[in-house]
C-alpha cells in the first residue's frame, strides 16, 4: 500500500472562533479595511477579549464589547501555543458585516509557529484551519510546508479563479453572450469545491473570502474535527451562552433534491433526515428579530452568527448546534438575512487528489456544483437465504489488506513522531487503552510504524466511589482494568524482541475528583446532553489528562503525549454494537445493512465533534484511524458478510473481520474479546443517577 511520507516542518492544530456582525450604516474610516492588529496585541483574560495597545476602531471595540470570555477561554485551552485575530469589514451601508476572525495555536512540532488566522483581506482570503492534511493538494512535493500554507495558497487560487470561457446563449439563432460576472462567480465556487473535494484527512475550517463577500465553512465528510454554529439576535448578545429568552427566530426553508446514493451516510448527516432517505439537501437559514437592539447600541444589526470549535454552554436551549458534516456552508455577507446555503457531498463522484485543482461537474438539473466526496458507497449486497459461511481463505485475503489500510492510516497519524532534529527527544504518543481488540490492533500496528525509542502510553481509566469501598479489594479493579493489564502483557509478549517501552497509565478517578470536574467537562460536551454523553465525555476526559500511577499503583505517571489514537468508528463500521446484532435479529442481514449505513452516516453527530472537544481540550489531538479515508472506503467495498457474522456468538461474529486480522497480527487473545461500552467498562455509569434523563440530570445540575 502507499505510505505517505508528508512530514512537514510545523505541525499544528486549531481552535476556531469566528463571529459575523451586521453594522448599520457603519461610517468608521477604519472599517474600509482590514484592522490589522499584532499577535501579540490580543489580550484574553476572565473579562474578555480585547487589543492592547493597538489603535482599534470603535466598531472593533463594539465587537468586543459582545463576545463573551467563556468560550474563547475554552479555545484557548485546544490551542495553549498562540493566538491572533483578524477584524474585516466586507461590503458598506446597510448591508455592511464586520467579521471576527479568531484562532488558537497547538504547535506539534517544528520551530516556528504558524500563525492563526492565515492570509489577509489584503491578499483577499483569510483562512482559520484546524486539521491534518495526509493525502491531496500534491502534499507529497511540499515536504518543508506545514498544512495550513499548502491549504491557504490552494483555496486562495481556487478563490481567485476566474472562467478563460463565456459561454455564449442561443436563443431564436442569435447568440447571446453570457453575463460574465456571474459566470465567473459560479466557476470561482466550482474550483474552490473542487479544491475542498482534493483534502484527505480530519479537518474543520472557516474561509473568508473577501473578493466574493462570502464566508465558507464546514469540517470534513467523516466530520472528524470539532465545529459548532450558533444564530442569535443581539438582544441576547452575539456570544452569549446562557438559557435566556432567545429573541432571534431561525426560519429554515429546505430544497429538496433527488440523487442516487448508495450509501445513507450523507443523508443521515443532513441533521435530522432519517437513513433511509436518499437525498441531498440545500439549506437557507434566515435570521428573523424579535426584539429590538440594545438600547443605545447602533453599531452592530441584530443578526449575528458565531463559528466556533467549542461552546462554554451547559444546559439545552443554549441555541448551538453542530455543524452539519453532510457538506460545505457558504454564508453570503452581502445577504441582508445572512442566508446560508448548503453544498452536500456527493458520494459516488470522483476527484483527481494528486495534481491540480479539480473541475467537478455541474448538476445538470440545478446548474450548481458539485462536492465530490472522498467517500465511496457502501457495498449493499446480502448474502442469498441459508448461504454457506464466507470461505476462511475470503476472510484472511479481506483481513490482511484491513490490516494493511489501517497500518498505512496509522503510519500517516505517527509520521512526524520522528525527530525534526536528531537531538531532539522523541515524541511520545498515547492510545486509549481497554485492552480491547480495537485498541489492542492500533497499539500493534503504531508499534510496527513508530520509531522503537518513541514510548508508547497506554492510558487506561477506571472509576470508583470512595464511599462504596471495600478496603479488602482494589476498587479499581474495573472490566476494562482486567483487560488492560491482559492487553498489555499481551502486547509486552507481542514485542519481547524489541526495545519498545510501554508505558501503562492507570488513571484512578473517585466520585469527588469526577465531581470538580463535572461542569467543566459539560460544557465541552454541549450542544450534546444525554446521559451517555456526559459519561463517555468524562471517561475520555480524565484518559486525554493523562494522570495516573504505573503499575505498582504507586509511582505518580504523566502521559506528555500531544497525541492520542482512539478506536472510534470500528464498531460502527464493523458491526460492533448489540443494537447491530438485535437488528440482525429483527431483519436478519437487511437490517443488519440498514443499522450499520445509518452509524456511519450519523457518527460526526454523535460521537466525533464531542471526542474532539474533550481531547483538544487538554491541548492534545484525536486522532482516529479506523476512520481514515482509504480504510472507510475499503470496509465500505465489502460485503456485509465478511465484515461480521452474526449468527456467531459474541466475541466472535461481530467485527468478524477485525478479529481475524488481529489473530494473524498475534492478538489471539484479544481477538475473542467482546465489545463492551467506556462507560461500563470504566465503571463511570454506577456513579451516576441513572433515574434521571441525561437533558434533566443535566439542567438540575447547572441549575
Amino acid at each position: 500500500t502507499h505510505t505517505h511520507t508528508h512530514t512537514c516542518l510545523c505541525l499544528l492544530m486549531c481552535g476556531i472562533w469566528v463571529q459575523v456582525f451586521g453594522c448599520r450604516g457603519c461610517e468608521c474610516s477604519k472599517c474600509t479595511s482590514t484592522t490589522l492588529v499584532p499577535a501579540e496585541a490580543w489580550v484574553l483574560d476572565a473579562a474578555g477579549l480585547a487589543v492592547d495597545g493597538a489603535d482599534s476602531c470603535a466598531c472593533l471595540t463594539s465587537v468586543l464589547e459582545h463576545t463573551q470570555p467563556d468560550p474563547l477561554l475554552l479555545i484557548r485551552r485546544r490551542g495553549p501555543d498562540a493566538q491572533g485575530g483578524l477584524f474585516v469589514t466586507v461590503g458598506g451601508g446597510q448591508c455592511g458585516r464586520h467579521v471576527l476572525l479568531w484562532g488558537s495555536v497547538l504547535h506539534l512540532r517544528g520551530n516556528v509557529v504558524q500563525q492563526q488566522p492565515a492570509g489577509s483581506a489584503a491578499d483577499g482570503q483569510v483562512l482559520l484551519w484546524n486539521g491534518e492534511l495526509f493525502g491531496g493538494l500534491g502534499i507529497d512535493t511540499h515536504p518543508d510546508d506545514n498544512d495550513t500554507a499548502i491549504v491557504l495558497r490552494a483555496l486562495s487560487a481556487a478563490c481567485q479563479h476566474s472562467g478563460a470561457r463565456v459561454p455564449e446563449q442561443v436563443v431564436d439563432g442569435i447568440k447571446h453572450p453570457t453575463n460574465t460576472a456571474a459566470y465567473t462567480d459560479r466557476d470561482r465556487d466550482a474550483a474552490l469545491l473542487g479544491t475542498v473535494s482534493q483534502l484527505r484527512g480530519p479537518w474543520a475550517m472557516v474561509l473568508l473570502d473577501v473578493a466574493s463577500k462570502k464566508l465558507w465553512y464546514g469540517r470534513d465528510a467523516v466530520g472528524r474535527r470539532s465545529l459548532v454554529v450558533r444564530s442569535t439576535s443581539q438582544g441576547t448578545s452575539p456570544a452569549t451562552n446562557s438559557t435566556a429568552k432567545q429573541s432571534a427566530t431561525i426560519v429554515t426553508t429546505t430544497t429538496t433534491t433527488t440523487t442516487t446514493l448508495a450509501t445513507a451516510a450523507t443523508a443521515a448527516q443532513l441533521e435530522s433526515q432519517p437513513a433511509a432517505l436518499k437525498t441531498t439537501v440545500s439549506v437557507t437559514s434566515t435570521i428573523v428579530p424579535a426584539s429590538p437592539s440594545t438600547p443605545g447600541d447602533d453599531k452592530l444589526s441584530a443578526d449575528t452568527i458565531t463559528i466556533a470549535s467549542t461552546t462554554a454552554a451547559t444546559v439545552p436551549g443554549h441555541c448551538w448546534h453542530e455543524v452539519s458534516a453532510a457538506g460545505l456552508h457558504c454564508i453570503d455577507l452581502c445577504s441582508p438575512t445572512l442566508a446560508t446555503a448548503t453544498i452536500p457531498w456527493s458520494i459516488g463522484s470522483t476527484v483527481n487528489t494528486t495534481e491540480g485543482t479539480a473541475q467537478p461537474q455541474r448538476q445538470q438539473d440545478r446548474g450548481v456544483p458539485l462536492l465530490p466526496s472522498p467517500l465511496t458507497p457502501l457495498n449493499r449486497s446480502l448474502p442469498a437465504e441459508n448461504a454457506p459461511p464466507v470461505p476462511e481463505a475470503t476472510l484472511i485475503t479481506a483481513a490482511d489488506q484491513l490490516t494493511a489500510h489501517l497500518e498505512n492510516a496509522v503510519r500517516k497519524r505517527v509520521a512526524t513522531f520522528a525527530p525534526a532534529h536528531p537531538q531532539d527527544q522523541p515524541m511520545p504518543l498515547a492510545i486509549l487503552f481497554s485492552g480491547g481488540i480495537d485498541c489492542m490492533v492500533l497499539a500493534a500496528l503504531a508499534h510496527r510504524c513508530l520509531p522503537v525509542s518513541s514510548p508508547i502510553d497506554l492510558i487506561n481509566v477506571a472509576f470508583a466511589n470512595p464511599n462504596k469501598v471495600n478496603p479488602t479489594k482494589d476498587p479499581f479493579n474495573v472490566p476494562d482494568r482486567k483487560t488492560g493489564l491482559n492487553g498489555f502483557a499481551e502486547l509486552q509478549a507481542l514485542t519481547a524482541d524489541s526495545s519498545r517501552q510501554w508505558n501503562f497509565v492507570a488513571v484512578n478517578v473517585l466520585r469527588p475528583e469526577l465531581d470538580r470536574h463535572r461542569a467543566h467537562i459539560r460544557q465541552l460536551i454541549a450542544p450534546l446532553n444525554s446521559v451517555m454523553d456526559e459519561d463517555i465525555g468524562c471517561a475520555i476526559w480524565f484518559a486525554a489528562r493523562g494522570h495516573g500511577v504505573a503499575l505498582d499503583g504507586t509511582t505518580l505517571a504523566q502521559s506528555n503525549a500531544k497525541v492520542l489514537l482512539l478506536g472510534m468508528g470500528a464498531d460502527e463500521q464493523l458491526a460492533g454494537y448489540s443494537r447491530h446484532r438485535t437488528a440482525f435479529q429483527a431483519r436478519q442481514w437487511t437490517g443488519l445493512l440498514e443499522e450499520v449505513a445509518l452509524d456511519v452516516g450519523r457518527i460526526s453527530v454523535r460521537n466525533l465533534g464531542r471526542d474532539d472537544r474533550i481531547v483538544s481540550d487538554h491541548g492534545k489531538e484525536a486522532r482516529f484511524p479506523f476512520l481514515d479515508e482509504d480504510v472507510m472506503n475499503f470496509l465500505s467495498s465489502l460485503p456485509m458478510s465478511v465484515k461480521a457474522d452474526l449468527t456467531q456468538p459474541r466475541g466472535h461474529g461481530e467485527k468478524q473481520l477485525l478479529r481475524v486480522a488481529a489473530k494473524r497480527i498475534g492478538l489471539k487473545g484479544a481477538s475473542s474479546l467482546a465489545k463492551r461500552a467506556i462507560q461500563f467498562g470504566s465503571r463511570i455509569a454506577k456513579l451516576v443517577d441513572t433515574k434521571q434523563s441525561g437533558s434533566d440530570r443535566m439542567q438540575a445540575a447547572a441549575l
